[in-house]
């Protein structure tokens, strides 16, 4: 995969052509990576648009996050002893709950709500 604008983006509203822009602040000055105008559309349609774009880089981030661990998991039960995986269980639990922590917080931001 070819690298994206670094991240975090964020939706704002900017006098740019568009109603909603999607801007990233990773590097020297503030880079534009979408415009969402919705031609037509309402003015929230075009900010959960720019909102949910804004968040592609932390859901891209949590999905890989999440594939890792669901792969990770699937050898580790395949392999180990069940003793080994009921001594290990409260381990195997917090990874879980913080990649659906991070996965939480992604859903969040691409839906507009806080965090």
């Amino acid at each position: 995969m070819k690298p994206h604008t670094p991240g975090p983006w964020k939706a704002i509203e900017w006098a740019t052509n568009a109603r909603t822009t999607v801007v990233s602040d990773a590097r020297v000055g503030r880079i534009v990576v979408a415009e969402c105008s919705g031609q037509g559309r309402h003015t929230n349609e075009s900010l959960a648009d720019a909102q949910l774009i804004a968040a592609a880089p932390e859901l891209l981030d949590a999905l890989q996050a999440a594939q890792q661990e669901f792969l990770g998991l699937s050898s580790y039960l395949e392999t180990c002893e069940p003793v080994t995986i009921i001594e290990n269980l409260d381990a195997v639990i917090a990874s879980l709950k913080a990649k659906q922590a991070k996965a939480e917080a992604a859903i969040r931001k691409a839906k507009g709500e806080s965090l």
